[in-house]
């Protein structure tokens, strides 16, 4: 592929290909005025078709024509060169479109050395034999395109507190928030803030500065607050905790799937279980039940297994699980309710615009009612 131009007006120009006609004399045809239509072939993945035209006794023209379909861009540009016998030529010009499908040039008399009412340049043997080589020119890829930058704007604001109209205290440090962007990522903590004067400020008790930091943050940005690469990493425990009081079910989620995937294992289950099952957190819950059902003689060396032995209704699942349910089906297939997966159920209620905050049978019920009245 070969460039040429500046940068500014790059342009790819394809590798040359040939395509051959062969067909019957027809320089009796030409002689007569008749007009000469070879059928299409295909090159660089499009197909040509060639037409010949007597435009007088001693010249021809001769038509390139591009075969449009769906996928062939409106614009086409080429570099096309016609061979017939040892005459070649190119063709005027290299713009092709829907419009003006079609290539066009005139061979003169000069050209074909036309005798007699003979084309000899064209028809010099029992078989007749165009051939046209043609190049493709295209515009060099754009590689850069511009970044999103509405989270981090977003987020600026936050930091700068410009036009905050809320001020939420933790501690020792005072957070300027916008009570718009709460009501829509977290919106327990617009109820707090709601029917209070502007700018008033809001004492929240029994959080960390750091964990609430990171749920504000994530509220203006959206940005993973777990894949920051160096330390200082939040802990997703208290991140889930914090997440569930304030309503923020985008980073509940995000939570308990880190949990789920990086930290769930034999002797952390039981610890995980109890806290999915305080705070709805149904993927959680059914990951670490798989894994309390896996190794039942491990568990009771567990943290946390006395009190998992106090709840009736855990052991119960636990129970039921080990006993009768069958696991969810892999990947959400069925379109029984009952069988999806977690993460089945949350794509189904998160296209329906409905939340996906709950126990597992919340979703389920939640779900089902959606379909019921639909």
């Amino acid at each position: 592929m070969e460039v040429v131009g500046g940068s500014a007006d790059a342009k790819l120009i394809s590798e040359k290909r040939s395509i051959e006609w062969k067909t019957e004399p027809f320089s009796a045809r030409l002689k007569k005025g008749e007009d000469i239509c070879l059928p299409p072939l295909t090159c660089h993945g499009r197909k040509w078709s060639l037409e010949l035209s007597p435009s007088s006794s001693s010249s021809v023209t001769i038509k390139l024509k591009l075969h449009f379909e769906e996928s062939t861009p409106d614009h086409v540009q080429v570099i096309a060169t016609v061979r017939c016998g040892w005459n070649q030529w190119g063709f005027p010009g290299n713009n092709i479109s829907r419009k003006s499908p079609s290539l066009s040039l005139e061979a003169g008399e000069s050209i074909f050395k036309a005798g007699d009412g003979i084309y000899y340049a064209i028809d010099t043997s029992k078989k007749s034999k165009v051939m046209i080589a043609i190049q493709e020119i295209r515009q060099q890829p754009i590689t850069w395109a511009p970044s999103n930058y509405l989270s981090a704007d977003i987020l600026k604001m936050l930091d700068a507190g410009e036009m905050a109209d809320v001020t939420l205290a933790v501690g020792s440090k005072k957070f300027q928030a916008h009570r718009l962007i709460l009501a829509a990522r977290a919106p327990v903590l617009a109820e707090l803030a709601e029917g209070a004067l502007f700018n008033a400020e809001i004492q929240l008790k029994g959080t960390d500065e750091s964990v609430f930091s990171t749920l504000l943050r994530f509220a203006y940005s959206g940005k993973d607050p777990f894949e920051t690469t160096g330390g200082g990493k939040p802990d997703p425990r208290a991140v889930l905790k914090a997440a569930d009081r304030f309503g923020c079910t985008a980073l509940k989620r995000l939570s308990e799937f880190h949990l789920a995937q990086n930290s769930l294992d034999v002797d952390s289950a039981v610890e995980l279980l109890l806290l999915a099952d305080g705070h709805s957190c149904a993927l959680l819950k059914e990951a670490a039940i798989r894994v309390v059902v896996a190794n039942p003689k491990k568990m009771k060396s567990c943290s946390g297994w006395d009190e998992l032995k106090a709840s009736p209704s855990l052991m119960v699942e636990i129970a039921e699980v080990a006993l009768f349910r069958e696991s969810p089906t892999e990947g959400g297939g069925s379109d029984d309710v009952e069988c999806m997966n977690i993460e089945t159920l949350w794509k189904n209620l998160g296209d329906a615009g409905l939340s996906v905050d709950g126990t597992r049978e919340m979703l389920i019920e939640r779900l089902k009612n959606h379909r019921d009245s639909h």
